[in-house]
């Protein structure tokens, strides 16, 4: 699992290995589904952020299919999508989606 916290050391990743926990336990499932639900918020935030600045839709049943391969699609899963309609410098990509490190 990874979370970021705000509120220490201007927002730290904190990532942890968790190990033989009850997935039928009602409390995991709550962590799990809010952190899923936050993490497709999130994708959807970046593909829009896409489409703004490079004018390009990224196919819903594109995300799904990822989805589908990876629970942690992030910044490197969109820029493949996106260097599917056309060749963009890397970095400058990273550049433009900087905000998602907050």
């Amino acid at each position: 699992m990874s979370c970021r916290i705000k509120e220490l050391f201007n927002g730290i990743n904190v990532h942890l290995l968790v190990r033989d926990f009850d997935f039928d336990d009602k409390d995991i499932m709550k962590i799990v589904k809010k952190i899923s639900s936050l993490r497709l918020k999130k994708i959807k935030l970046m593909v829009q952020l896409i489409k703004d600045i490079y004018n390009i839709d990224i196919d819903n049943q594109k995300i799904s299919c990822l989805l589908k391969t990876t629970n942690s699609v992030g910044k490197p899963h969109l820029y493949k999508l996106l260097c599917e309609h056309g060749n963009f410098n890397r970095d400058e990509y990273y550049k433009k989606n900087e905000s998602f490190k907050k």
